[in-house]
């Protein structure tokens, strides 16, 4: 690479300062240090050739520290930050390593299994669970009952808190919030099918975070397989989710994302991917022949359903 291109951490700290992000250089200095050691900033990329030459980091790593300032001043979370990097890698934009997201994406693991205290812990869980029992009962214009919601709101709570909770459980839960009036459709059972498949696979790579952020090529290459699958995911989703948002059973479902909203569930999305090798594996079966993710057979099977 050009060297012209790279740049130092002093000039990465005035821009940031001259960009609004704060006054004191020596504060800015300490965010860059502590973003680093989260996995949210890479480290340098190289040495300026003298001797005693100060780093110099890649441009990417340049726009994605103002990037994360800027997010962090609208109110995003640092373990929400984290997708920005491990997007980026997947996407297989140059100048971000696979250990800058690996060390994010341990990051974001993290924090999905520790909320503080039992009583931190229980709150955002409680959050979380409301959030996404909210989003689903809108789906079928709110007309849920409050039974019908709180079965589906102990589902939840008992897939953050390790415990097993049944596919039929589960369906049956869901599709009383999102289809609380008649029959659901073949095409609203597949997907809610796939929904509790893919909690699994979440929970699974999770919990096998250890292993999936050591620095082993078997591990690299682990990533390299989930980075394909991944890119797969999305250009499949391009393909057919206009054509599923307009279906009037599960066209709720498949609203179209933002790409914003796309880019901050990398790290979830991964850990979905990541628990499609783990099984698969664990099955004793080659990477080469594993199954489609959830998302990719929500989309086939919502298609003929």
């Amino acid at each position: 690479m050009d060297g012209e291109q790279l740049v130092t951490k002093a000039q990465m700290i005035e821009d940031a300062r001259h960009a609004g992000f704060g006054g004191e250089l020596r504060i800015l200095a300490k965010t860059f240090t502590n973003y680093q050691q989260v996995g949210l900033l890479g480290h340098c990329a190289e040495k300026a050739k003298r001797r005693g030459g100060e780093g110099l980091w890649h441009p990417a790593q340049h726009a994605l520290w103002l990037s994360l300032l800027h997010s962090r001043r609208n109110g995003l979370s640092i373990a929400r930050c984290t997708a920005l990097p491990v997007s980026l890698w997947l996407l297989g934009c140059e100048g971000i390593p696979l250990a800058q997201a690996q060390k994010a994406w341990d990051t974001w693991s993290k924090a999905c299994l520790d909320f503080g205290s039992q009583t931190d812990r229980r709150a955002k869980a409680r959050r979380e669970v409301d959030g996404v029992v909210s989003r689903v009962a809108s789906l079928a214009g709110d007309h849920a009952s409050t039974g019908q919601r709180h079965a589906l709101r102990d589902s939840l709570d008992h897939f953050l808190d390790g415990l097993d909770v049944t596919r039929d459980t589960y369906m049956a839960a869901l599709l009383a919030v999102s289809v609380p009036e008649g029959q659901p459709t073949l095409r609203q059972r597949a997907v809610a099918a796939n929904a509790h498949e893919a909690l699994l696979l979440h929970s699974l790579a999770v919990s096998r975070r250890d292993v999936l952020v050591r620095s082993t090529p078997d591990v690299a290459a682990f990533w390299e397989w989930a980075r394909g699958v991944y890119t797969n995911s999305l250009k499949v989703a391009v393909d057919h989710w206009p054509e599923l948002a307009a279906c009037p059973d599960v066209g709720p479902w498949f609203e179209l994302p933002t790409s914003p909203e796309v880019m901050l569930a990398a790290c979830a999305d991964l850990a979905t991917t990541f628990g499609v090798g783990i099984a698969h594996q664990l099955r004793g079966r080659p990477l080469g022949v594993a199954p489609e993710p959830p998302l990719v057979k929500a989309f086939r099977e919502g298609r003929h359903g």
